[in-house]
């Protein structure tokens, strides 16, 4: 079962620390443990810790208000037989909460595709408000990229038209005299 946790750190996890990585792709209006409601969404994680056991947690990140809730396993110190209930536990607790979570398949992906991974996390980072201006710069780029084609190509201009080529007729196009004589030719030998 996973509890509230107001007293844990996570800023000092490694990456190659990090066994099992899930992250929500939708963000959803959620009641904080603290009080209040803000937008938020989620992030589990499972990592090897320096107990040589493992430990997991879930978080979830309120952007607007750049503050998280945490919460972990009962029992910090995972064992190996009991990882796959603790992972179970915390993707039926996010889905209880109408988080749609996404395995990130963290140990299979690429060098660079983990560090990509790793920049979404607000957990990779010093503290919160860190996390919020990395969200906060991506979301200026973000803009800048996707702005509409009415924008980037002046759509009001007149475009010239090139004047039609003549066209041959399509007998003329496909046989030549040359090539319908030797065509006569071949067939009449038959």
């Amino acid at each position: 079962m996973y509890q509230y946790r107001s007293d844990k750190e996570i800023w000092s996890l490694k990456t190659e620390d990090i066994i099992t990585l899930y992250m929500s792709s939708n963000r959803i209006q959620i009641s904080r443990y603290s009080g209040g409601v803000a937008e938020g969404s989620a992030f589990i994680c499972g990592y090897r810790n320096i107990r040589d056991s493992f430990s997991m947690f879930i978080m979830i990140y309120y952007n607007q208000l750049k503050s998280f809730d945490i919460y972990f396993w009962d029992n910090e110190d995972i064992e190996l037989d009991s990882y796959s209930e603790a992972e179970e536990e915390a993707i039926a607790f996010c889905e209880n909460m109408g988080f749609i979570m996404n395995n990130t398949h963290f140990r299979m992906a690429s060098d660079e595709e983990r560090r990509l991974l790793i920049l979404e996390c607000p957990f990779a980072y010093r503290n919160a408000e860190e996390f919020a201006t990395y969200v906060a710069r991506r979301t200026t780029v973000s803009k800048e990229i996707k702005k509409p084609v009415s924008e980037v190509i002046d759509v009001s201009k007149n475009v010239q038209s090139q004047p039609k080529s003549k066209t041959r007729p399509m007998s003329q196009e496909i046989f030549s005299d040359a090539f319908t004589r030797k065509l006569a030719r071949l067939l009449s030998s038959f």
